[in-house]
């Protein structure tokens, strides 16, 4: 028998737990993707398909408004990616799932259903907006922040994972968040490769030339790096 559906999250509650977090993603796969969500369930802070699961995992900061998830193909190692939202805990969680949508779980998609992911795109491993070495599977970047269209193109434009120079696992399929948030006197970098941070790539990242910005901009992306069959 399959497990009831959690009970609807409500922000009053405070955090989601992990089933309520998993059951938002679901809602919006069904929205974006509804071949790929069809039949699947939710149990125990997984969300489980045909061949996928995507699984809560230990929020890192402990922050509230922070989320730690990843996917697995076919029950090989997780996929990781991290995620913050900003404001009120409602608007916060609501911005999870966007960016979610619109990065690893555009990835995701790109993935396990080919083409049906216009947001993800396949990369060659000499596509200069791809993982030298790598095929892959790269999403568009996204922007939040009055002033982001600047910073989002840039981002998109430099074709920065060819020059971070990540240290990849071998055999298996790697996670790779590219985040960057910029004021207009500090600017942050957040690489990280299958949920652990890489500081220098995240220095290095946050060290190249971007657009000047008078308010806080934001910009991301996701990767995945697909080793060879």
């Amino acid at each position: 028998m399959f497990p009831e559906r959690p009970r609807p999250w409500h922000p009053a509650a405070g955090r989601p737990s992990d089933d309520q977090l998993m059951d938002l993603l679901r809602a919006r796969l069904r929205e974006i993707a509804p071949a790929v969500a069809a039949g699947s369930r939710v149990d125990h802070g997984v969300l489980e398909g045909r061949g996928w699961s995507w699984l809560a995992l230990p929020n890192h900061t402990g922050r509230p408004s922070h989320f730690d998830i990843g996917f697995t193909l076919h029950s090989s190692a997780v996929i990781a990616d991290c995620i913050s939202g900003t404001g009120p805990l409602s608007d916060a969680v609501a911005q999870v799932v966007d960016v979610w949508a619109q990065t690893s779980a555009a990835c995701f998609r790109e993935l396990v259903a080919p083409g049906s992911a216009p947001a993800a795109h396949r990369r060659g491993p000499s596509d200069p907006g791809g993982v030298p070495g790598w095929r892959s599977v790269v999403s568009d970047v996204m922007g939040y922040g009055t002033e982001a269209v600047a910073l989002r193109e840039a981002l998109g434009s430099r074709g920065v994972l060819g020059e971070l120079r990540l240290t990849l696992a071998r055999g298996r399929h790697n996670g790779i968040k590219v985040y960057l948030h910029k004021t207009s006197t500090e600017t942050t970098g957040e690489v990280r490769v299958n949920g652990v941070l890489d500081p220098a790539a995240s220095q290095a990242l946050a060290a190249m030339e971007w657009p000047e910005t008078k308010v806080p901009a934001t910009a991301r992306f996701y990767a995945v790096a697909i080793p060879a069959e």
